[in-house]
């Protein structure tokens, strides 16, 4: 999530998103403070996430290469972005 905050050019959204990462439910306040008040930067974010994980999946030590690679979620998930194209 940090990651992601580094690329927001938005400064407001950016401090915003900073603050909701901090304590107990980082993860809850951060999807909440994204989906609400920044929607435009969630399927950014929910791209970013996932190459991340895909970097991660890929570079990782004795992975088979006819593998396939995993479904993750990430903090930036939500059902409805899912089904827009």
């Amino acid at each position: 999530m940090a990651g992601f905050i580094d690329l927001v050019s938005d400064d407001r959204a950016a401090r915003r998103l900073a603050r909701a990462i901090n304590g107990r439910g980082a993860f809850h306040r951060f999807e909440n403070e994204l989906n609400e008040e920044y929607p435009h930067l969630a399927r950014a974010c929910l791209m970013a996430e996932r190459a991340r994980a895909l970097a991660r999946w890929v570079l990782r030590p004795g992975r088979p290469v006819t593998a396939t690679a995993p479904w993750w979620r990430s903090p930036c998930w939500t059902p409805s972005l899912t089904s827009s194209t």
